[in-house]
């Protein structure tokens, strides 16, 4: 399974209140694509929906991937002590997809130009696409599986990405949620 995709009662809610307060605490900064963990103010509506949802124990950390206009990510697989992101769109991801590949490459670490390492993919042009989520829902994503991200608008994407750790289990959360 690569995604699922999350109905929110007050989605739109979640989001505007999120995006007027990042806006306001100068955390939704557009000087090209990156990836962050910032130190969020509080989310009130965000961290209610998490709580209800039983998520709350089950945040590894909290991200914002901002991706500059008419651009695409390295196609990757995430490092770190997790299997589950729960992205939350914040700005702009109407436009936006991300797409899943198979291969039978192996990831190994690359560098981009502004020193950030990543698990990239030696011949993306070998994969296969699989699937492909846009994103302008509220879904959660397997980021071990090989994905990227495609900007196709002309302003800047920002999307909230909620890492859940290793025991987040999502066939308890698929007992437990509904999905569009």
């Amino acid at each position: 399974m690569y995604y699922k995709k999350l109905h929110i009662d007050n989605l739109d809610e979640i989001i505007n209140q999120s995006r007027f307060i990042l806006q306001e605490s100068g955390l939704l900064s557009f000087d090209g694509s990156n990836l962050y963990y910032p130190e969020l103010p509080e989310l009130p509506l965000l961290n209610a929906f998490l709580s209800e949802s039983g998520l709350d124990d089950a945040v590894l950390g909290v991200a914002l991937n901002i991706t500059s206009p008419e651009s695409s990510m390295p196609i990757h697989v995430d490092t770190g002590e997790l299997n589950w992101s729960l992205n939350i769109p914040i700005l702009n991801c109407e436009n936006s997809q991300v797409n899943f590949y198979t291969t039978s490459q192996r990831p190994r670490s690359f560098s981009l130009p502004n020193g950030v390492t990543y698990l990239g993919f030696e011949d993306e042009a070998a994969m296969n696409l699989a699937d492909t989520a846009l994103c302008k829902d509220a879904m959660v994503i397997n980021v071990k599986h090989p994905h990227n991200v495609i900007n196709n608008s002309e302003k800047y994407r920002v999307m909230l990405l909620i890492r859940l750790n290793e025991e987040f289990d999502i066939d308890y959360f698929d007992d437990c949620f509904s999905y569009d």
